[in-house]
């Protein structure tokens, strides 16, 4: 039963870091760097094969840990590699953020734009300690505190752009 709702779960985990690249891009507009777009199909892309192989594979989710505080999957060799993937997703999400930042301080100032973009830059930043998370999959026996750091995302983000 754990390994069903874990594959559950991660039904929605492995869409989190495209869909947060996705939203970077979205936020842009056009103030992004050329071939972005490319590298959100490959993020799309790469997300449905991590999706498929949570289903129809015993790498992603390998078995469960029993911690002192709960039970919790065990991430396979897959699953490591999605990790990576998270990693990279979300870095490229923050520097898009960043140098979008820094783009509009440059050709306007410090504008309403520009702080918007500066705080989501800094939520970017702060939520991926969420990926904190990930490490009770790998064995490490810490209690998941990562949606005290998605809750504070989803909060101190409510209000930009109105």
């Amino acid at each position: 039963m754990c390994i069903l709702l874990g594959k559950l779960v991660f039904t929605g985990v492995v869409f989190m870091p495209t869909l947060a690249l996705h939203f970077s891009i979205a936020f842009l507009g056009k103030n992004i760097p050329p071939k972005t777009h490319i590298h959100l199909k490959i993020a799309y892309f790469l997300t449905f094969v991590f999706l498929i192989l949570v289903w129809v594979s015993d790498k992603f989710i390998s078995g469960v840990y029993d911690y002192s505080w709960g039970y919790f999957v065990r991430g396979g060799v897959l699953h490591k590699v999605h990790v990576v993937f998270v990693v990279v997703t979300a870095v490229f999400a923050i520097y898009l953020l960043g140098k979008g930042m820094v783009n509009e301080n440059r050709q306007r100032g410090k504008t309403r734009t520009y702080y918007e973009t500066k705080y989501m830059f800094l939520a970017f930043l702060f939520v991926t300690l969420a990926a904190i998370d990930f490490l009770p999959n790998m064995g490490i026996d810490i209690f998941p505190p990562g949606f005290i750091f998605v809750t504070i995302f989803v909060y101190s983000t409510r209000d930009v752009g109105d």
